[in-house]
């Protein structure tokens, strides 16, 4: 065989597993941790870091604003199956506290009330107890559907 048969070969092994990519579904595991990971975790951990590094009432009303973009986007998802029911009201709930957690925090940067920075403490660590249970479930479907859940590095 020659040159032009080798490069006929390989052209063939590389359309062979390009098309036995396309074939496979993704499992609906891999769909909701695709659209969670893209559509709420990266865009909230790029708004949670913005906040962190400045504490300035702006980056506090672009955090809220991408909050209330993911709580939007999170309840008109149509999930991949049933079984992720208990698992997304999870992470509305987290979204939820969140969202009251950002409104919290910049009435304590313009007032900088105590009693205000308690209540957004307890607003804070709601927020923590939804999204722990989420991860809890999440990774729970993960096992039931054959998958190693491995957590986003990029929500707190």
């Amino acid at each position: 065989m020659g040159k032009k048969g080798y490069l006929f070969v390989v052209f063939l092994l590389i359309l062979v597993f390009f098309a036995s990519g396309q074939m496979q579904k993704a499992t609906p595991y891999e769909k909701y941790y695709l659209w969670y990971t893209n559509e709420i975790a990266i865009p909230i951990d790029q708004a949670l870091k913005k906040t962190n590094d400045s504490n300035t009432i702006k980056d506090y009303r672009q955090a809220r604003k991408t909050f209330l973009h993911a709580f939007e986007e999170a309840s008109e998802y149509h999930l991949p199956d049933q079984k992720l029911d208990k698992t997304h009201e999870q992470l509305l709930g987290y979204l939820e506290w969140r969202i009251k957690y950002v409104d919290g925090f910049i009435e304590y940067l313009q007032t900088k009330s105590r009693d205000t920075k308690a209540v957004v403490n307890n607003y804070n660590d709601e927020g923590n107890i939804h999204y722990s249970i989420f991860i809890s479930n999440f990774n729970g479907y993960a096992k039931e559907s054959n998958h190693t859940f491995i957590t986003p590095v990029y929500l707190y």
